[in-house]
């Protein structure tokens, strides 16, 4: 059984610096996934920022590659390389752990994260949980059916049958610290994203 944590990116330096930094230490293995989403800005395949190059500086980091993909086949590459009963922290790249990580006992921990300089905080169920052989995320980014087709967890939901706990894990999202056109970029490829997630009907189970 391993810690591992799973990143995806793409052009995201120097915020992926920051989020690498802060897991690396807390980790046994970080999977991170470079390259342009499908629907994205931009004209290069894989990153051409330095975040690539930084990426395969480290032993520990296991960097994939994959251009023109949705975010679920994206993050379906990363569950390939986990095994039954490994801890999976799921961190985007321009969030910060801040925490230290405590044993899991549960399927799923419900963490926090919330936006730097302000108080508010969102949980979280599909961020850190202890990977089943099946898993797969399935319609939307944020949701994670289980073998069967079954929920597994989404953002604020863990599925039927599956037990979590909340522990005092917290990530800080560092969106605001993006140059003006990266926010754009990001803006409008969101706005394409949550159209078409948005015709996904969820598992009630």
């Amino acid at each position: 059984m391993a810690l591992i944590a799973t990143i995806i990116t793409y052009n995201d330096w120097p915020l992926i610096k920051d989020c690498i930094e802060s897991v690396i230490d807390k980790v046994d293995r970080i999977i991170a996934i470079d390259g342009i989403y499908i629907d994205f800005p931009g004209d290069s395949e894989l990153s051409c920022d330095g975040t690539l190059e930084y990426l395969e500086s480290f032993k520990k980091v296991k960097s994939l590659k994959t251009a023109y993909c949705s975010e679920i086949e994206k993050r379906n590459l990363y569950f390939e390389y986990l095994k039954d009963g490994d801890i999976c922290l799921n961190i985007d790249s321009d969030e910060v752990l801040i925490t230290d990580l405590p044993e899991l006992t549960a399927d799923i921990g419900i963490i926090q994260i919330g936006e730097q300089g302000d108080r508010r905080r969102h949980r979280r169920s599909n961020r850190f949980f202890r990977f089943k052989e099946g898993l797969h995320y399935w319609g939307t980014h944020k949701m994670i059916l289980d073998k069967d087709g079954k929920l597994f967890a989404n953002l604020q939901r863990v599925g039927t049958g599956y037990t979590s706990q909340k522990i005092d894990v917290e990530f800080l999202h560092n969106n605001h610290k993006r140059d003006y056109n990266r926010q754009q970029d990001k803006k409008k490829y969101y706005q394409i994203l949550m159209k078409r997630e948005a015709k996904i009907n969820e598992p009630t189970t």
